[in-house]
């Protein structure tokens, strides 16, 4: 999703891109602002999606309220969560990284027009 939604946008502003080239902008000044605003997205992604997660698997563990079977089944009546650090740490390095690469491929596309 991410990486059509920059390609729109990089399409949808092509003409404020003609703009920052007619101000003297470089084309590696105009893929860098892309390419840091993909890369925005993706953390602010990771960011909000660690937190709802955790709130999740605190939920979960406090309250139980994904059961398994009808909650009388089994010796243990609610799904059980723990949470690893370092869990966190992979899925945090992988949505950035993830992230990176997906802001790039469509920042790549961005061409300048000839000034005549």
């Amino acid at each position: 999703n991410m990486l059509f939604s920059l390609s729109m946008l990089i399409i949808d502003k092509s003409d404020d891109i003609s703009t920052l080239s007619s101000l003297g902008a470089k084309e590696s000044s105009i893929r860098k602002i892309f390419l840091y605003e993909g890369w925005l997205v993706s953390t602010l992604g990771a960011i909000i999606g660690l937190i709802l997660g955790l709130l999740l698997c605190l939920l979960q563990s406090k309250y139980g309220i994904i059961k398994l079977g009808n909650g009388t089944e089994y010796i243990i009546p609610a799904y059980p969560v723990k949470v690893e650090f370092l869990d966190l740490v992979i899925v945090t390095i992988t949505v950035l990284i993830l992230g990176y690469f997906a802001a790039w491929i469509p920042t790549r596309k961005i061409k300048l027009k000839k000034q005549q």
